[in-house]
């Protein structure tokens, strides 16, 4: 990690915080977990209505394509796949989709998103960031819609369960939690906290430097954003307290569904289980990354954290990989310095196929290559 990430610090002997806590706690995380026998427990407590047992979200992931594994082959269920197709969706992430769920039988329900109206959000995300500075919305409404969807399709199907892939060790938001509240959990990080919330958001606007000004430059850009935000989230049937308040988090009901963390049961190790997934499921990733390449918008959230904290996500989750032993710190420093060579030419190419052709992108600071924790 850079010397200059939010709330790092080193104690006498050079060792940062963030390793200090990670390797206090690693085993206590694995001892935490329910375990297998308490999730087959769970699945079998409630009577089916059903040909179906639970829905998977899928997204083409390691962690999503393996829940669906671990799904059908080691518990026995009869899951359900649901993808959402957002039209930014890389070739190798979609052909993960269908490679999992031809190999495992399992059934893909797809809610196709209004490209036009993504392609337009884009535009205007494009626009605030132009005018602040530093790349912002351009995940656009995908993380409420992710959630809803799955939720939509139980209700709709009376399936009882959604199992959910999130993972303590991919969460990039736990660790930009802990560098404002140092004594914050994964359960409040997921939670639809108040807290977190507003710590977050307060955090977002000191990072792009928001001046009044460019406050009131980007209102009738952000006015147009929140109309088409609205619409769609209308459209595909989100619940409206989130269509009025789209960024507080989606909160889980906590039934019909309910929404089980799946590696809250089961310890994930991604050097095994992406082993796995190869040799039975043909899953694929890229040359340089394991983790966030389902989407080709990635890269301009890769471009935020290389801009802002002199780190790419995808390297804060190598640096928890590195701190369990999973990786190196060779490998996670080469494959982010593949990703910094590749981010602009990506961000570029998707700017010039919206027809942005007088957008300038941000430009990165430098000093990247610096990482002394």
């Amino acid at each position: 990690m850079p010397i200059e990430y939010p709330g790092i610090t080193f104690n006498s002997e050079g060792v940062c915080n963030y390793c200090t806590h990670s390797n206090s706690n690693t085993e206590e995380n694995k001892t935490d977990l329910l375990g297998k026998d308490k999730l087959i427990e769970l699945m079998r407590s409630t009577e089916k209505t059903g040909e179906v047992d639970c829905v998977v979200p899928l997204s083409g992931g390691k962690d999503s394509v393996y829940v669906l594994y671990y799904s059908v082959r080691e518990l026995g269920l009869r899951p359900i796949a649901v993808t959402y197709s957002s039209g930014f969706q890389t070739q190798i992430a979609m052909q993960n989709v269908r490679n999992a769920c031809d190999a495992l039988n399992v059934p893909c329900f797809v809610e196709e998103a209004n490209k036009n109206i993504q392609n337009r959000l884009l535009r205007e995300s494009l626009r605030i960031s132009e005018t602040i500075g530093s790349f912002v919305k351009t995940c656009l409404n995908c993380s409420t819609i992710i959630k809803a969807i799955p939720i939509k399709v139980a209700r709709q199907r009376r399936i009882p369960f959604v199992l959910w892939g999130d993972s303590v060790r991919e969460s990039v938001r736990l660790m930009k939690m802990k560098s404002k509240l140092p004594t914050v959990k994964y359960e409040d990080v997921r939670s639809n906290s108040l807290v977190t919330g507003v710590a977050e958001t307060m955090s977002r606007l000191r990072a792009v430097r928001m001046t009044p000004l460019k406050f009131i430059r980007i209102i009738p850009t952000l006015a147009r954003y929140r109309f088409l935000t609205t619409h769609q989230l209308l459209s595909l049937g989100v619940p409206f307290k989130h269509v009025i308040f789209p960024n507080i988090g989606f909160a889980f009901p906590k039934k019909d569904p309910q929404v089980v963390h799946f590696f809250d049961y089961v310890d994930w190790d991604p050097v095994k289980g992406i082993a796995v997934l190869e040799r039975e499921l043909g899953w694929k990733h890229p040359p340089n990354t394991i983790s966030r390449f389902d989407c080709s918008l990635s890269c301009f959230t890769s471009h935020r954290g290389l801009q802002v904290d002199g780190i790419s996500g995808d390297a804060v989750i190598s640096c928890n990989l590195i701190r369990e032993g999973f990786l190196s710190r060779e490998e996670a420093i080469e494959a982010e310095q593949l990703r910094e060579h590749a981010v602009v030419e990506e961000c570029e190419r998707l700017i010039s196929e919206l027809g942005l052709d007088d957008f300038v992108i941000p430009a990165l600071r430098n000093g990247r290559h610096s990482h002394d924790g």
